[in-house]
């Protein structure tokens, strides 16, 4: 089944039906358009992850499962201004697909650990291809300018970063965090990387990326 979205407003709608639980697995999504959405409205990330359990396993959180094409178009005006973590267009994607997506210069970024701009967690089986950024974004450790973490045999290929990543530690121009079995091919970062922790400005390893305290 594929299901187009070509306005900010269908892509809210298919945000919230996520966030309530549909996962979308076995489902094709297409972006049809370039979509802006509004600056000023804060953006709740596609794939609720739960901040008070650092599992994510737990039955609270709501990820995405289907596959998401850009069809390279670009997104802009995402705003996030947030101490909670697991932010981006996309917050937690469990077995699911990101392909061909931009996101734009136009969007204002602050969030805790585990941030991207395109998805913040990606989990256990996921797959993100041919996706770039451009945006600059402010965030906490395991944040990457792609993809904040990269857990349990997921792969994120042939990407890059332009924006400029301010953060406290441990994050990276593409991804912040790469687990056990995950890879990342073909990528490059041009963005600049701001942190007081000299461990940051690599694609670090980490054992606890994926606690939330």
């Amino acid at each position: 089944e594929m299901i187009e979205i070509g306005t900010a407003e269908e892509l809210k709608a298919f945000r919230d039906e996520v966030n309530s639980g549909n996962t979308f697995e076995g489902k094709y999504i297409r972006l049809t358009n370039n979509i802006t959405l509004d600056i000023g409205e804060e953006w709740e990330p596609i794939g609720y992850y739960h901040q008070e359990n650092s599992a994510p396993t737990n039955e609270n959180n709501k990820p995405f499962s289907g596959t998401f094409d850009g069809c390279g178009y670009e997104i802009n005006g995402i705003y996030i201004n947030t101490t909670d973590g697991v932010q981006g267009l996309f917050g937690f994607v469990k077995e699911g697909t990101i392909l061909n997506l931009g996101i734009g210069n136009n969007c204002n970024i602050t969030a805790g650990w585990g941030t991207g701009t395109v998805v913040g967690y990606l989990y256990y089986n996921s797959y993100v291809n041919n996706c770039y950024n451009k945006s600059n974004i402010t965030a906490g450790p395991f944040s990457g300018g792609i993809s904040g973490q990269l857990e349990e045999h997921s792969k994120l290929e042939n990407c890059y970063n332009l924006g400029n990543i301010t953060t406290g530690s441990r994050s990276g121009g593409i991804i912040g965090a790469i687990g056990t079995n995950s890879l990342m091919y073909n990528c490059y970062n041009e963005g600049n990387i701001n942190s007081n922790n000299a461990s940051s400005a690599h694609i670090g390893r980490n054992s606890g990326a994926n606690k939330s305290r």
